[in-house]
């Protein structure tokens, strides 16, 4: 019940006392170490389960008693659904207790099953699902179930018994609506006919179908493995609603075809039925036929072609459905084990197919059927067999496991249409596994189905492999007991499974997963288990591998290589050809180019194809660059340290992990390592983006058993060589060389994770593309109602079939415009176009859009609101606990002697490198303020004690008077940004004894020195500089024991080096604003656009910077949140402080700040406040106050002291509230917040800003206004562009379907100056408008689904709809109109009366030849055309909004030029009386009148959709009214907590400490960003906002 490796707690609650309040204690039972791999995201596990997933379970279980559990109840209610969630173990459990318990279970959503045998166990046994009763006593009167054999073997017999039932209920209620639904569908079609199935076929279909399957397809037994997954338990679900309905659907369609189908054979007759079966020969003719019914069939009679297809379809139908709804494994046990079942189905499609194929006329008349060639029957097979592979395929939901039978029938599908489903498979990979396979356990698969766990739940197909080793040269032990490798923790022994000696694997984005047999998931391989401790891997490791555990890694962790293919142009352009867009773009111009639409059909290919070569090239040239960046990577040779061999050179791709690393000079790392001997100074400019040197230090050799990271904390990075980094020095910490364990290879390593990101990049999540899929959906909608329209118009004007469907056909693909993709992506080209002036950067496009909708900027602040560099402005020395007056570093005085010099002079990491001192800038300008150098250790010190490696400081000529000759730093513990400190031990030429030295945060520095050495005043001291804006250093000193010769230092630990020691004094450093941070603060916050500062800097300096930069505005206020942990009995707690300006200082910076001890004044509630906090402080509250979070974030501005991580965390809970991020750093420590926002913006051009979006070689903020302003723009013109598309395809839908309600269409040339002559102009002009200078204080809408746009739309459209539908009517009202296709002659004679102001001769002849029967000339296209064209030139007017976001419109000058010449030329071709452009497109000349007649109602409709669109739809402050009167509101989550929480009078809380579990509300609403929506006073649900999917994602 509880597996050997996993822990067990022990939860022991006691009750409240008089000392003390109830409590809850939890202790580890068993501390023994897991024996699967640590981290919790190095595996992937397929389950189809409704409970949680094995990859989120936890390796541990809690224990308690009943009495704990009462407690619990009672007091810790909160705390209990997380304890059940784990808890294994309830003893001392009285019978209220149990009942209570199974409860409890149940209010989670279990369900419940309870086995027990005596009386206290009733209560459960009756509240369970499922109670078990093991005794014929009492128990079994209260329990639903009693098994007679007292074991628990019944238990697994019912849930299988469950199972089959719960499944064969669902499989006979699919059947039974099936079955009704085919019948229905077959007699509403016949009833079409005034016909019906006989009471013979109803007999049959009820009675010898559906009955017989009733009885026996419930026969099925259960399966005798229990799967690891529940059957679905809802008829209600996604999955049975789509198979009922699919089925429904392809039955429909079946019918539809045979129905529609046998009325158009030859040998087809209405109401003279014969037969088609020859007494003699087989031959069908209507002369030679002998009919089984003579004459014509009588009133009474149901006997018809359409009869007997409909009733064939129907009853195989039937037949059908119920072996496709047989489903065996894994619930039951195959169909083939239902023999009675099996067999009746055998009979009944025997029994069927006789009577398809017999030709017994006596048989035939008693079924009321009607004989039929033979060639229709194989017809009717066919139908029935592709309905058979089509249910097959959406039936099975799960598949791993391939099936020879369903592979057969996929093929067969695939023939029969034609490849159509094979490209069906390949845009949706889960219907081609769930089509091919069946589901079975994962441990049986051969087939793999993944989904990623993001909104967009994307589904890759992935093969298993298995590995065999006895192929290996090592013999291997096949016995079961025996290992595979050393490492007792490493999966690899837990993978191989004997006596095969076979690994199953897969492959997911470069990285090899292997099968675990013993906690049946897939693990990550190609690195060392997490769990490992610091013992495990010195001793495991420390001495290398032997040859054969090599060999066995190397084969299943892969090689060391970070391959990658450079991908071959035919697979590019299949794969761009293939996307669904371009494929029904093929079909669209195959279309028209078969209709002689040429023209428009090759400029689109010609765009198409250019588009198509573009992104195959750039596709083609990232290949490229990524395989050259790190092909050198694989070609690096490296020594290692063999047991057999010693010391071996070899190609790094042959490293595995756990190889012995030797390390000697400069040295580019192949891998991912753990530094074990020795200490070595890397350059990790490749993962930071900062080429400052990093020391590595080696990870200790702790004997207890935590995991090595554990031991480490934060801080086990500094033991950890990552991969890309450059070693540029070594320093061995004994005789022996610098050695370090591979813990990574491959893909698994820092550097192939960075390649594996570019790789595999995040999908956007933007409503854009979402509703940009909706819309297109609804345009293809559209165009089948239009089909079906035109199908309905031309058969009714009985034309042929094959001009039937063209027609059809053809009208379908108006709706949708072939020039979407290309004019979708062209406002985002030149937004780029126009970035790149500004020398701002983009790898990702298609985030320009994103940058649109931004109203919140998180920004760093040092090197991005402040200056890069530090300069030294003073150091104030402590003597006798108190502090020294400064030393101003300004005045050029050399720093005095003393330990505080000494500590500047050595307490850093710096190295020389070609003469050059690197490092740390701020070690670098600490280093230089004492005027000291860097020496070299054979000259300047010459002890022989000292090792090589030393790093030797000495006086420069400018330095002051020392008495000490050098410096030797021997060991340094080196900085990190989680622990805010480093240290170094140090020794002075002619002295014994060692110092050590600590420099880092002040608040972290003096908790380590001694109390009596720490100024009473440090607080006040620390708060005085760094609300000026300073950067405060804090440096320590404690003198070591003497005892360890030099050589030694290494042995000691950071604990006793960082404890004890005296404080030395503050070093001072001045970071300026830089002068743009100003004014673009101020742009961004009239833009009403949120300004947030996350800095790992000190929470005072931040908040200083942000006062004196006007992120925080004069007269706003500040509250300090400070959470802590729980200590003790004490819980975690936050205590809110206000701060307030007290006094100004001489300098325009000196603001002092003051905690208010008194409760802010009532009024004060109409005052601004922010919230700024520490790292630490938000790290306690998302853990232990989640709730609270979000009310806090809605008004926190300053974020100081946040590690990395804390970073990236925090964008990622801002876009929670649905925030669009933006992020601007310039720091290693911003790269995962910078790929983690909507719009990441890199001010270093470093390596570090692969992770970012966009790069500005500007290195200041200026970039954020200019990037915001064009993807506001870029925005703006996406949505222009799209709505003009939509109402172009339906304007020209419009007239298109007016024309072919007279069997008539526009012609080429017509549809040319359309296609071509505007929109194709428009499409690619529109976008160009340069962006507004100016921010709006408010942003572009972001969706296409919303009501201005949908309203646009609808009332647009209604406009052309009422002009066209108008002019369509009015003119069959003029005296002079006639029909010219039915009328010719008499339009012939009469055109010279009629119009007697057009000069066309008598010989007037179409662009198609003379005027025929089917020309597309006719007054109605004459009229509709400019009608049409017109409403095209004015819809692109209207929606190239200029202001706010864009320019005017007359600014973008070639658009204007074109719109221009464009409604030039067609008022020309409409009064134009010119008998060659009448001829060439194909119009009949009208009189002058009504010319000006489609002119006024063209200039009309476009006055008022013009003034529709102005001053109503885009009338921001209409609809803010009409919000405001309706009560309608943002459904954003940060303008959903405002609504709900600006009324409470007790937010934001002041001068008071909350502790975790008390009920807290309160909320407050910063005014500064809010924009004209007035929250409403009443309750609103905070819900959570739906998922949205990529546009081309789902495309």
């Amino acid at each position: 019940m509880i597996p050997e490796s996993l822990r067990v707690i022990l939860i022991e609650a006691n009750e409240a006392d008089e000392s003390s309040p109830a409590s809850v204690t939890w202790k580890l039972l068993e501390d023994r170490k897991p024996t699967g791999y640590g981290d919790q995201d190095s595996y992937i596990n397929i389950r189809e389960d409704d409970s949680r997933p094995r990859d989120e379970e936890a390796n541990y279980h809690f224990a308690m008693t009943g009495k704990s559990y009462q407690v619990i109840s009672q007091h810790f209610s909160s705390l209990l659904p997380k304890v059940l969630m784990n808890a294994t173990v309830f003893a001392r459990m009285s019978p209220g207790q149990k009942s209570s318990l199974v409860e409890e279970f149940q209010k989670l959503d279990y369900f419940v099953g309870m086995c027990g045998d005596g009386a206290n166990d009733c209560g459960a046994l009756k509240v369970a699902h499922a109670g078990i009763s093991l005794s014929e006593q009492e128990a079994s009167v209260a329990s639903p179930f009693t098994s007679k054999t007292p074991n628990i073997e019944c238990v697994p017999h019912l849930i299988k018994e469950g199972r089959a039932a719960l499944v064969t209920s669902f499989c006979m209620f699919k059947y039974m609506a099936l079955y009704s639904m085919i019948q229905y569908v077959g007699v509403l079609l016949l009833y079409w006919k005034t016909n019906s199935l006989s009471n013979y076929q109803f007999l049959f279909q009820d009675l010898a179908i559906t009955t017989l399957i009733g009885i026996t397809m419930s026969l099925n037994g259960a399966y005798p493995k229990l799967a690891p997954y529940r059957p679905p338990g809802r008829l209600v679900s996604p999955p049975l609603l789509f198979s009922v309905l699919l089925n429904v659907l392809f039955s429909l369609v079946m019918h539809m075809l045979g129905f529609i189908l046998v009325r158009k054979q030859p040998w087809y007759s209405a109401t003279d039925v014969f037969s088609a079966c020859s007494l003699s020969k087989g031959n069908i003719s209507r002369t030679t036929a002998s009919p089984m019914i003579s004459g014509k069939v009588g009133s009474d009679s149901f006997m018809s072609y359409e009869n007997t297809t409909i009733w064939f379809l129907g009853t195989i139908n039937c037949i059908i459905v119920a072996l496709v709804f047989s489903k065996g494994k894994p619930f039951r046990q195959p169909i083939y084990t239902n023999y009675i079942f099996v067999l009746v189905l055998g009979i009944q499609m025997g029994v069927c197919i006789f009577l398809l194929f017999a030709n017994i006329p006596e048989l035939y008349q008693r079924m009321d059927l009607v004989c039929t060639p033979t060639l229709w029957r194989v017809y009717l097979v066919i139908m029935l067999a592709v309905n058979l592979i089509l249910s097959l395929i959406v039936e099975e939901v799960f598949g791993y496991q391939t099936q020879a039978l369903r592979r057969t029938l996929c093929l067969l599908g695939s023939i029969l249409t034609c490849g159509l489903l094979k490209l069906i498979f390949y845009w949706r990979p889960q219907w081609n596994v769930w089509a091919h396979c069946v589901a079975c356990p994962l441990q049986e698969a051969d087939v793999v189905l993944l989904r990623t766990t993001d909104e967009f739940q994307k589904y890759t197909r992935k093969p298993v492999v298995c590995l065999y080793l006895s192929i290996l040269k090592s013999p291997l032990s096949p016995r079961p007991g025996d290992v595979i490798v050393a490492d007792r923790h490493s999966v690899i022994n837990r993978a191989v499974l004997k006596p095969e000696l076979k690994v199953r694997c897969i492959q997911v984005q470069k990285i090899r997963y292997v099968w675990d047999n013993v906690e049946e998931r897939f693990q990550k391989v190609g690195l060392l288990e997490d769990s490992n401790s610091c013992f495990d891997i010195h001793h495991t490791f420390g001495s290398g591998l032997g040859k054969e555990e090599q060999e066995i890694r190397r084969f299943i962790c892969g090689p060391n290589a970070i391959e990658v293919q450079i991908q071959p142009i035919w697979k590019l352009l299949v794969k761009q050809v293939l996307n669904p867009f371009y494929v029904f773009q093929a079909f669209t111009l195959t279309l028209w180019l078969s209709q002689g639409y040429i023209e428009y059909s090759i400029a689109i290919i010609i765009l198409t194809v250019i588009s198509i070569v573009l992104s195959v090239y750039d596709l083609r040239q990232q290949s490229v660059n990524l395989h050259n960046l790190v092909e050198e990577h694989n070609k690096i040779q490296a020594t290692i340290h063999t047991k057999e061999e010693g010391l071996q050179e070899l190609e790094s791709r042959l490293l595995v992990p756990g190889d012995i690393l030797v390390l000697s000079g400069k040295f580019s790392l192949p891998c991912d390592a753990i530094l074990i001997d020795g200490s070595c100074i890397v350059n990790e400019g490749m993962l930071t983006g900062e080429s400052i040197p990093v020391t590595k230090t080696p990870l200790p050799q702790a004997e207890n058993t935590l995991p090595w990271k554990s031991h480490s904390l934060e801080d086990y990075r500094r033991h950890v060589l990552f991969c890309g980094t450059e070693v540029i020095q070594t320093k061995p910490g004994g005789p022996g060389p610098v050695r370090a364990v591979v813990l990574q290879t491959g893909f698994n390593t820092a550097k192939g994770d960075l390649v594996r990101s570019i790789l595999y990049p995040r999908p956007l999540n933007f409503q854009l593309y979402n509703d940009a899929f909706k819309f297109i959906v609804f345009l293809a909608l559209l165009g089948v109602v239009a089909f079906f329209y035109a199908f309905a118009v031309y058969m009714y004007q009985g034309t042929s079939a094959r001009d039937t469907v063209t027609m059809s056909l053809l009208l379908l693909t108006v709706s949708v415009p072939p020039v979407l993709p290309a004019a979708l992506t062209t406002g985002i080209f030149y937004a780029q176009k126009r970035l790149k002036k500004k020398k701002i950067f983009c790898i990702s496009p298609q985030r320009i859009n994103m940058c649109g909708q931004i109203n919140l900027i998180c920004f760093d602040k040092t090197g991005t609101l402040t200056e890069d560099g530090l300069d030294l402005w003073g150091a104030v020395p402590v003597m006798r606990n108190c502090f020294q007056e400064v030393h101003s570093f300004t005045s050029g005085s050399a720093l005095p002697w003393g330990p505080l010099c000494a500590a500047m002079a050595s307490c850093h990491s710096l190295i020389v490198l070609d003469g050059t001192i690197q490092g740390d800038p701020l070690d670098v300008k600490m280093f230089e303020g004492t005027n000291w150098i860097i020496g070299d250790p054979s000259v300047d010190f010459n002890d022989s004690s000292i090792p090589a490696s030393s790093i030797i400081i000495k006086p420069g000529p400018q330095a002051s008077q020392t008495p000490v000759r050098a410096v030797a730093i021997l060991h340094q513990f080196p900085f990190s940004s989680g622990l805010q400190r480093m240290s170094v031990i140090t020794q002075q030429t002619g002295r014994d004894h060692l110092d050590a030295y600590m420099k880092g945060a002040p608040e972290m520095v003096a908790s380590f020195c001694r109390p009596e050495t720490v100024p009473s005043n440090f607080k006040k001291e620390l708060k005085l500089y760094t609300m000026q804006g300073f950067r405060v250093i804090a440096l320590a000193h404690k003198p070591l024991k003497a005892g360890k010769h030099p050589a030694e230092t290494g042995t000691y630990t950071r604990e006793e080096i960082e404890s004890e020691l005296t404080f030395l004094g503050l070093l001072i450093m001045e970071n300026r604003l830089k002068k743009e941070t100003k004014p673009v603060l101020k742009e961004l916050s009239n833009a009403r656009i949120r300004t947030v500062m996350i800095t790992g800097d000190n929470l005072q300096t931040a908040i200083t910077v942000a006062k004196n930069s006007e992120m925080i505005p004069q007269g706003h206020k500040v509250i300090i949140i400070e959470a802590n942990e729980s200590e003790g009995f004490s819980p975690p707690s936050v205590t809110w402080q206000l701060l307030e300006n007290t006094e100004e200082g001489p300098r325009n910076k000196d603001i002092r700040l003051s905690i208010q001890d008194s409760s802010f004044p009532e009024e004060g509630r109409v005052d601004n406040y922010h919230f700024a906090m520490t790292g630490k402080s938000y790290q306690v509250i998302a853990q232990n106050f989640s709730s609270l979070l979000p009310k806090i974030l809605v008004n926190g501005a300053i974020f100081a002291r946040m590690s990395p991580g804390q970073k990236s965390s925090l964008v990622e809970e801002f876009q929670k509230l649905n925030y669009y991020v933006g992020m601007c750093g310039d720091g290693a420590n911003d790269c995962g917040a910078l790929k983690m926002a909507h719009a990441g913006i890199s001010l270093s051009e470093q390596e570090a800003s692969v992770a970012s979006p966009f790069t500005s070689k500007t290195a200041n903020i200026e970039c954020v206004p200019h990037l915001i302003r064009e993807g506001r723009a870029a925005l703006v013109s996406s949505f222009g562009v799209f709505k003009y598309l939509t109402m172009y395809g339906i304007i020209q839908l419009i007239g298109t379907a007016l024309l072919y309600w007279q069997l008539q269409l526009f012609g080429n040339y017509q549809y040319l100056m359309q296609d071509v002559g505007i929109t194709l102009m428009v499409c690619l002009t529109m976008s160009s408008t340069h962006a507004y200078p100016k921010l709006a204080p408010y942003r572009p809408a972001g969706q296409l689904i919303s009501p201005p746009l949908l309203l646009s739309v609808f009332l647009n459209t209604c406009f052309s709809g009422i002009v066209q539908f108008w002019a369509f009517l009015f003119l069959k009202q003029q005296p002079w109109y006639c029909e010219v296709q039915r009328y010719s002659q008499c339009y012939m004679v009469n055109r010279s009366d009629s119009f007697s102001n057009a000069s066309v001769d008598s010989n007037f002849t179409t662009g198609n030849g003379t005027l025929t029967p089917n020309s597309v000339l006719s007054f109605e296209s004459t009229s509709l055309w400019p009608i049409v064209t017109l409403n095209c030139i004015m819809v692109a007017f209207i929606f190239s909004k200029g202001k706010p976001f864009r320019k005017p419109v007359y600014t973008n000058y070639l658009f204007s030029f074109l719109l221009i010449s464009a409604l030039c030329v067609t008022l020309f071709i409409m009064f134009a009386d010119m008998p060659v452009i009448y001829s060439g497109m194909e119009f009949i000349p009208t009189v002058t009148t009504w010319r000006i007649c489609i002119l006024a109602a063209s200039l009309v409709q476009f006055c008022v959709a013009f003034f529709v669109e102005d001053a109503i739809l885009q009338n921001r402050e209409l609809w803010l009214l009409i919000k405001k009167k309706w009560g309608v509101h943002s459904k954003s989550q940060y303008r959903k907590w405002q609504r709900k929480l600006a009324q409470d009078p007790s937010w934001p809380p002041m001068n008071r400490t909350d502790y975790s579990g008390e009920s807290k509300n309160g909320f407050y609403v910063n005014c500064a960003y809010e924009n004209s929506e007035s929250p409403p006073v009443q309750k609103v649900d905070v819900t959570g906002s739906s998922a949205e999917q990529h546009f081309w994602t789902r495309l």
